[in-house]
Protein backbone atom coordinates (compact mmCIF):
# COMPACT_ATOMS: atom_id res chain seq x y z
CA UNK A 1 0.00 0.00 0.00
CA UNK A 2 1.24 3.86 0.16
CA UNK A 3 2.71 4.93 2.81
CA UNK A 4 -0.25 7.51 3.96
CA UNK A 5 -2.25 4.10 4.36
CA UNK A 6 0.29 2.66 6.41
CA UNK A 7 0.60 5.53 8.79
CA UNK A 8 -2.98 5.22 9.37
CA UNK A 9 -3.37 1.77 9.62
CA UNK A 10 -0.44 1.74 12.73
CA UNK A 11 -2.63 4.53 13.98
CA UNK A 12 -5.47 2.34 13.77
CA UNK A 13 -3.96 -0.71 15.44
CA UNK A 14 -3.07 1.43 18.39
CA UNK A 15 -6.34 1.74 18.90
CA UNK A 16 -7.70 -1.68 18.36
CA UNK A 17 -4.99 -2.96 20.84
CA UNK A 18 -7.32 -1.42 23.50
CA UNK A 19 -9.20 -4.57 23.49
CA UNK A 20 -5.91 -5.75 25.14
CA UNK A 21 -6.37 -5.41 28.74
CA UNK A 22 -2.88 -4.88 29.76
CA UNK A 23 -2.82 -1.57 26.87
CA UNK A 24 -6.07 -0.48 27.94
CA UNK A 25 -5.72 -0.05 31.54
CA UNK A 26 -1.57 1.12 31.34
CA UNK A 27 -1.28 4.46 29.95
CA UNK A 28 2.33 4.03 29.49
CA UNK A 29 2.19 0.66 27.72
CA UNK A 30 -0.73 2.72 25.76
CA UNK A 31 1.76 5.27 24.47
CA UNK A 32 4.22 3.01 23.80
CA UNK A 33 2.32 0.48 21.27
CA UNK A 34 1.07 4.03 19.53
CA UNK A 35 4.52 5.02 19.04
CA UNK A 36 5.39 1.06 17.78
CA UNK A 37 2.73 0.23 15.95
CA UNK A 38 2.79 3.46 13.98
CA UNK A 39 6.73 2.64 13.36
CA UNK A 40 6.30 -0.86 12.55
CA UNK A 41 3.33 0.24 10.05
CA UNK A 42 6.11 2.10 8.16
CA UNK A 43 9.51 -0.24 9.02
CA UNK A 44 9.60 -2.39 6.16
CA UNK A 45 9.42 0.40 3.53
CA UNK A 46 12.76 2.25 5.35
CA UNK A 47 14.40 0.33 2.61
CA UNK A 48 13.78 3.44 0.92
CA UNK A 49 17.48 4.48 2.07
CA UNK A 50 18.13 2.37 -1.36
CA UNK A 51 17.54 5.10 -3.19
CA UNK A 52 20.85 6.60 -2.11
CA UNK A 53 22.47 4.06 -4.14
CA UNK A 54 20.70 4.71 -7.26
CA UNK A 55 17.61 4.10 -9.14
CA UNK A 56 18.67 0.69 -9.89
CA UNK A 57 19.17 -0.03 -6.42
CA UNK A 58 15.84 1.40 -5.38
CA UNK A 59 13.80 -0.76 -8.46
CA UNK A 60 16.06 -4.21 -7.19
CA UNK A 61 15.46 -3.72 -3.92
CA UNK A 62 12.10 -1.48 -2.45
CA UNK A 63 9.54 -4.31 -1.17
CA UNK A 64 12.20 -6.80 -0.91
CA UNK A 65 14.50 -8.00 1.89
CA UNK A 66 12.97 -5.83 4.18
CA UNK A 67 9.25 -7.22 3.62
CA UNK A 68 10.83 -10.66 3.56
CA UNK A 69 10.26 -13.65 6.49
CA UNK A 70 13.76 -13.07 8.19
CA UNK A 71 12.97 -9.46 8.26
CA UNK A 72 9.26 -9.89 9.43
CA UNK A 73 10.76 -11.74 12.75
CA UNK A 74 13.43 -8.65 13.40
CA UNK A 75 11.59 -5.66 12.74
CA UNK A 76 9.22 -6.47 15.41
CA UNK A 77 12.54 -6.89 18.15
CA UNK A 78 13.95 -4.23 16.61
CA UNK A 79 10.93 -1.66 16.96
CA UNK A 80 10.09 -2.49 20.48
CA UNK A 81 13.00 -2.46 22.02
CA UNK A 82 13.92 0.88 21.11
CA UNK A 83 10.74 2.14 21.84
CA UNK A 84 11.09 0.63 25.26
CA UNK A 85 14.74 2.32 25.29
CA UNK A 86 13.40 5.52 24.37
CA UNK A 87 10.08 5.57 26.78
CA UNK A 88 11.11 3.57 29.46
CA UNK A 89 10.06 -0.43 31.17
CA UNK A 90 6.83 -1.53 29.76
CA UNK A 91 5.34 -4.95 29.38
CA UNK A 92 7.42 -6.00 27.05
CA UNK A 93 5.19 -8.60 25.54
CA UNK A 94 2.39 -7.07 24.81
CA UNK A 95 4.26 -3.94 23.58
CA UNK A 96 6.18 -6.78 21.14
CA UNK A 97 2.84 -8.65 20.25
CA UNK A 98 1.19 -5.43 18.89
CA UNK A 99 4.59 -4.49 17.25
CA UNK A 100 4.81 -7.63 15.41
CA UNK A 101 1.01 -6.92 14.40
CA UNK A 102 1.66 -3.61 12.46
CA UNK A 103 4.71 -4.93 10.42
CA UNK A 104 2.65 -7.97 9.45
CA UNK A 105 0.00 -5.71 8.33
CA UNK A 106 2.07 -3.80 6.28
CA UNK A 107 3.54 -6.67 4.51
CA UNK A 108 0.21 -8.82 3.94
CA UNK A 109 -1.13 -5.34 2.63
CA UNK A 110 1.38 -4.91 0.34
CA UNK A 111 0.98 -8.51 -0.93
CA UNK A 112 -2.49 -7.21 -1.90
CA UNK A 113 -1.45 -5.07 -5.00
CA UNK A 114 0.29 -5.54 -7.69
CA UNK A 115 3.45 -4.31 -7.22
CA UNK A 116 4.23 -7.10 -4.78
CA UNK A 117 7.00 -8.03 -2.40
CA UNK A 118 9.96 -10.88 -2.02
CA UNK A 119 8.36 -12.31 1.04
CA UNK A 120 9.57 -15.31 0.52
CA UNK A 121 13.37 -13.81 0.27
CA UNK A 122 16.12 -15.26 0.16
CA UNK A 123 14.33 -19.21 -0.18
CA UNK A 124 13.23 -17.49 -3.25
CA UNK A 125 14.30 -14.15 -5.36
CA UNK A 126 10.22 -14.75 -6.70
CA UNK A 127 8.14 -11.54 -6.56
CA UNK A 128 4.62 -12.31 -4.52
CA UNK A 129 1.70 -10.36 -5.94
CA UNK A 130 -1.92 -11.01 -5.52
CA UNK A 131 -3.43 -8.44 -7.67
CA UNK A 132 -6.40 -7.86 -5.03
CA UNK A 133 -6.39 -3.69 -4.15
CA UNK A 134 -4.37 -0.94 -5.96
CA UNK A 135 -1.73 0.52 -4.49
CA UNK A 136 -4.03 3.69 -2.89
CA UNK A 137 -7.32 2.30 -1.85
CA UNK A 138 -9.45 4.75 -1.44
CA UNK A 139 -12.50 2.65 0.32
CA UNK A 140 -9.66 1.15 3.02
CA UNK A 141 -8.19 4.82 3.33
CA UNK A 142 -11.90 6.06 4.00
CA UNK A 143 -12.64 3.47 6.42
CA UNK A 144 -9.43 4.30 8.99
CA UNK A 145 -9.62 7.44 8.50
CA UNK A 146 -12.94 7.39 9.73
CA UNK A 147 -12.64 5.32 12.60
CA UNK A 148 -9.62 7.75 13.73
CA UNK A 149 -12.31 10.66 13.32
CA UNK A 150 -14.93 8.58 15.45
CA UNK A 151 -12.04 7.51 18.04
CA UNK A 152 -11.16 11.49 18.27
CA UNK A 153 -14.65 12.25 18.78
CA UNK A 154 -14.94 9.59 21.60
CA UNK A 155 -15.85 6.45 20.81
CA UNK A 156 -14.26 3.55 22.42
CA UNK A 157 -11.37 2.71 20.64
CA UNK A 158 -11.19 -1.22 21.60
CA UNK A 159 -14.84 -2.00 19.69
CA UNK A 160 -14.84 0.84 17.03
CA UNK A 161 -11.61 -0.81 15.53
CA UNK A 162 -12.31 -4.28 16.02
CA UNK A 163 -15.14 -3.14 13.64
CA UNK A 164 -13.13 -0.97 11.40
CA UNK A 165 -10.63 -4.16 10.93
CA UNK A 166 -13.65 -7.14 10.55
CA UNK A 167 -14.42 -4.16 7.71
CA UNK A 168 -11.33 -4.17 6.12
CA UNK A 169 -11.15 -7.61 5.97
CA UNK A 170 -14.65 -8.32 4.26
CA UNK A 171 -13.39 -5.24 1.82
CA UNK A 172 -10.24 -7.64 1.07
CA UNK A 173 -12.30 -10.76 0.91
CA UNK A 174 -15.25 -9.42 -1.27
CA UNK A 175 -12.47 -7.93 -3.71
CA UNK A 176 -10.31 -11.22 -4.10
CA UNK A 177 -13.59 -12.95 -4.85
CA UNK A 178 -14.63 -10.27 -7.42
CA UNK A 179 -11.30 -10.45 -9.02
CA UNK A 180 -11.35 -14.82 -9.17
CA UNK A 181 -14.65 -13.78 -11.00
CA UNK A 182 -13.60 -11.51 -13.17
CA UNK A 183 -10.53 -13.49 -14.33
CA UNK A 184 -12.92 -16.30 -15.21
CA UNK A 185 -14.94 -13.63 -17.64
CA UNK A 186 -11.80 -12.16 -18.98
CA UNK A 187 -10.29 -15.47 -19.98
CA UNK A 188 -13.44 -16.83 -21.38
CA UNK A 189 -13.58 -13.86 -23.76
CA UNK A 190 -10.35 -14.14 -24.89
CA UNK A 191 -11.15 -17.92 -25.27
CA UNK A 192 -7.38 -19.14 -25.67
CA UNK A 193 -6.02 -21.20 -22.40
CA UNK A 194 -2.47 -20.46 -23.95
CA UNK A 195 -2.99 -16.65 -23.74
CA UNK A 196 -1.25 -15.96 -20.22
CA UNK A 197 -3.28 -13.36 -19.13
CA UNK A 198 -3.17 -11.59 -15.85
CA UNK A 199 -6.09 -9.17 -14.37
CA UNK A 200 -4.97 -5.83 -11.94
CA UNK A 201 -6.67 -3.81 -9.79
CA UNK A 202 -7.67 0.24 -10.17
CA UNK A 203 -8.00 2.72 -8.03
CA UNK A 204 -12.17 2.82 -9.22
CA UNK A 205 -13.40 -0.76 -7.72
CA UNK A 206 -15.68 -1.59 -10.59
CA UNK A 207 -12.79 -1.06 -12.89
CA UNK A 208 -9.80 -3.75 -13.80
CA UNK A 209 -6.78 -3.54 -16.06
CA UNK A 210 -5.94 -7.19 -18.24
CA UNK A 211 -2.86 -7.86 -19.17
CA UNK A 212 -2.51 -10.78 -22.30
CA UNK A 213 0.15 -12.14 -23.28
CA UNK A 214 0.62 -14.70 -26.38
CA UNK A 215 4.67 -15.13 -26.34
CA UNK A 216 4.30 -12.71 -29.31
CA UNK A 217 2.64 -9.63 -28.56
CA UNK A 218 1.06 -7.89 -24.92
CA UNK A 219 -2.59 -6.63 -25.22
CA UNK A 220 -3.35 -4.31 -22.61
CA UNK A 221 -7.13 -3.70 -21.61
CA UNK A 222 -9.70 -3.02 -19.56
CA UNK A 223 -12.70 -4.16 -17.98
CA UNK A 224 -15.58 -2.53 -16.81
CA UNK A 225 -18.79 -3.31 -16.69
CA UNK A 226 -18.29 -6.63 -17.95
CA UNK A 227 -17.04 -5.26 -21.33
CA UNK A 228 -13.34 -5.79 -22.06
CA UNK A 229 -11.70 -2.77 -24.32
CA UNK A 230 -8.13 -3.44 -25.34
CA UNK A 231 -6.35 -0.16 -25.12
CA UNK A 232 -2.45 -1.28 -26.74
CA UNK A 233 -0.66 -3.96 -28.08
CA UNK A 234 2.75 -4.75 -27.72
CA UNK A 235 4.53 -6.41 -30.28
CA UNK A 236 7.59 -8.36 -29.08
CA UNK A 237 10.96 -7.80 -31.00
CA UNK A 238 12.92 -10.57 -32.26
CA UNK A 239 14.60 -12.68 -29.70
CA UNK A 240 17.76 -12.12 -31.49
CA UNK A 241 17.37 -8.12 -32.19
CA UNK A 242 20.79 -6.66 -32.10
CA UNK A 243 19.45 -3.78 -30.24
CA UNK A 244 17.75 -5.97 -27.49
CA UNK A 245 20.49 -8.21 -27.25
CA UNK A 246 23.29 -5.51 -26.61
CA UNK A 247 20.93 -3.29 -24.37
CA UNK A 248 19.77 -6.42 -21.74
CA UNK A 249 23.06 -6.58 -20.89
CA UNK A 250 22.73 -3.21 -19.17
CA UNK A 251 22.80 -3.01 -15.47
CA UNK A 252 19.85 -1.15 -15.52
CA UNK A 253 17.62 -3.17 -17.88
CA UNK A 254 19.40 -6.15 -15.99
CA UNK A 255 17.42 -4.31 -12.75
CA UNK A 256 13.96 -4.07 -13.84
CA UNK A 257 13.97 -7.98 -15.36
CA UNK A 258 14.55 -8.93 -12.37
CA UNK A 259 11.84 -7.28 -10.30
CA UNK A 260 8.92 -7.84 -13.10
CA UNK A 261 7.78 -10.36 -15.04
CA UNK A 262 5.51 -7.73 -17.22
CA UNK A 263 8.51 -5.83 -18.85
CA UNK A 264 8.22 -5.36 -22.60
CA UNK A 265 11.23 -4.60 -25.11
CA UNK A 266 9.87 -1.85 -27.29
CA UNK A 267 12.74 -0.31 -30.34
CA UNK A 268 12.43 3.25 -31.59
CA UNK A 269 14.89 4.56 -34.22
CA UNK A 270 16.19 7.80 -32.35
CA UNK A 271 18.56 10.68 -33.71
CA UNK A 272 21.82 8.94 -34.29
CA UNK A 273 20.82 5.63 -33.00
CA UNK A 274 18.24 3.25 -31.15
CA UNK A 275 16.44 3.19 -28.42
CA UNK A 276 15.57 0.18 -26.38
CA UNK A 277 12.76 0.58 -23.77
CA UNK A 278 11.73 -2.08 -21.43
CA UNK A 279 8.37 -0.70 -19.91
CA UNK A 280 6.42 -2.52 -17.20
CA UNK A 281 2.69 -2.84 -18.71
CA UNK A 282 1.19 -3.06 -15.37
CA UNK A 283 1.15 0.54 -14.69
CA UNK A 284 -0.10 2.65 -17.80
CA UNK A 285 -1.32 5.67 -17.65
CA UNK A 286 -4.50 7.44 -18.76
CA UNK A 287 -2.05 8.70 -21.88
CA UNK A 288 -1.00 5.35 -22.62
CA UNK A 289 2.18 6.16 -21.02
CA UNK A 290 4.24 3.37 -19.04
CA UNK A 291 6.11 5.39 -16.16
CA UNK A 292 8.14 2.44 -15.19
CA UNK A 293 10.81 1.85 -17.58
CA UNK A 294 14.04 0.66 -18.24
CA UNK A 295 15.83 2.84 -21.63
CA UNK A 296 18.82 2.51 -23.03
CA UNK A 297 20.12 4.94 -26.03
CA UNK A 298 22.55 2.67 -28.33
CA UNK A 299 24.57 4.59 -31.42
CA UNK A 300 24.84 3.25 -35.06
CA UNK A 301 27.25 1.28 -34.05
CA UNK A 302 25.17 -0.41 -31.42
CA UNK A 303 27.25 0.89 -28.06
CA UNK A 304 24.99 1.92 -25.27
CA UNK A 305 25.98 5.98 -25.17
CA UNK A 306 22.57 6.66 -22.32
CA UNK A 307 20.51 4.53 -20.18
CA UNK A 308 17.50 5.24 -17.64
CA UNK A 309 15.51 3.35 -14.80
CA UNK A 310 12.98 4.36 -13.05
CA UNK A 311 9.32 6.10 -12.45
CA UNK A 312 9.12 8.53 -14.97
CA UNK A 313 5.55 9.77 -15.54
CA UNK A 314 5.90 11.86 -19.10
CA UNK A 315 7.42 11.26 -22.46
CA UNK A 316 9.96 13.88 -21.99
CA UNK A 317 11.26 12.52 -18.96
CA UNK A 318 12.13 10.06 -20.59
CA UNK A 319 13.95 11.19 -23.70
CA UNK A 320 15.61 13.94 -21.39
CA UNK A 321 17.25 11.25 -19.26
CA UNK A 322 18.27 9.55 -22.73
CA UNK A 323 19.61 13.00 -23.78
CA UNK A 324 17.61 13.07 -26.88
CA UNK A 325 14.99 15.98 -28.21
CA UNK A 326 11.60 16.24 -26.81
CA UNK A 327 9.79 15.56 -29.79
CA UNK A 328 9.88 12.68 -30.88
CA UNK A 329 12.05 11.39 -34.08
CA UNK A 330 9.66 10.50 -37.04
Amino acid sequence: MDTLTHAVMGMTLAGLARLDPMVAEDPSLATAVLLATTIGSQAPDFDGLVRLGGPAAYVRYHRGPTHSLPALLAWPWLIAGGVELLLGPVPFWHLLGWTSVAVFVHAFTDLLNSYGTQVLWPFSRRWVAWHVLPIFDPVLFALHVLGLVLWAMGVPPGPLFAAVYAATAAWGAIRWAVRRRVARSIRRAIGDPRTDTTVLPTFFPATWNVIADDGQAVRVGTWRDGRLTWRDVLTRPPHDHPAVREARMHPYVQALLSFTRYAVPRVHPVAGGTEVRWVDVRFRAADGHYPLVAAVYLDRNGRVKQAAIGWMYRESHVRKKLGLPNTPDA
